[in-house]
């Protein structure tokens, strides 16, 4: 029997509760070839009529129970969130100085390099730029540094002049060669 957790009185009242006479007395009967009587019929009836009513009643019950668990399940959610966000607060990355997180995008950027199509719609595989999207601390640390924008493939494919995003593609070279402008830049060309 479920109760309240303040004052341990029932929550929810059953009115029929089935006993295993019950149910034997009905397996008994089921397995008798004897047809209902009419005076057992309203009996059966009434049977039927208050344990599908009780099962209306543990249905309602169910529902707000299912309602109640919803709730507690999201809170709790929430909290687990919570705590998670502040438990990133201590990530060992966190702690780590510029330079060495800078050393790392590095050698993330030298194994997977920057690429820019240049072709109907302007686009680009960069390792920079993701590096760049994770957090203020990252963006800030990608962007000082000036080697993870120095390697740059650039992709033409064969496309009419007038079919390529030609101002996409230079405000994207732009920004390339704005963030590396204190060390020698490496272009690759590759035509499609």
């Amino acid at each position: 029997m479920i109760q309240c957790p303040k004052c341990n009185s029932p929550i929810f009242h059953p009115r029929a509760l089935v006993d295993s006479d019950d149910w034997q007395k009905i397996f008994q009967r089921l397995r008798d070839p004897a047809q209902v009587a009419e005076e057992e019929t309203v009996r059966v009836k009434q049977v039927i009529h208050d344990a599908e009513s009780e099962v209306a009643s543990y249905d309602a019950e169910i529902a707000q129970l299912e309602a109640a668990l919803s709730v507690l399940r999201h809170k709790r959610e929430c909290l687990q969130d919570y705590a998670a966000k502040h438990r990133s607060l201590l990530a060992p990355i966190r702690r780590l100085p510029p330079e060495i997180l800078s050393f790392i995008f590095l050698i993330q950027c030298c194994q997977s390099p920057n690429e820019l199509s240049f072709k109907r719609s302007c686009s680009h595989k960069s390792s920079s730029i993701c590096l760049s999207r994770v957090s203020i601390g990252w963006r800030r640390v990608a962007l000082e540094s000036p080697h993870l924008w120095s390697y740059l493939t650039i992709l033409i494919r064969d496309t009419s002049p007038n079919q390529r995003n030609t101002a996409g593609f230079q405000n994207l070279l732009s920004f390339y060669l704005e963030r590396s402008l204190p060390v020698p830049l490496t272009v690759y060309l590759r035509m499609d």
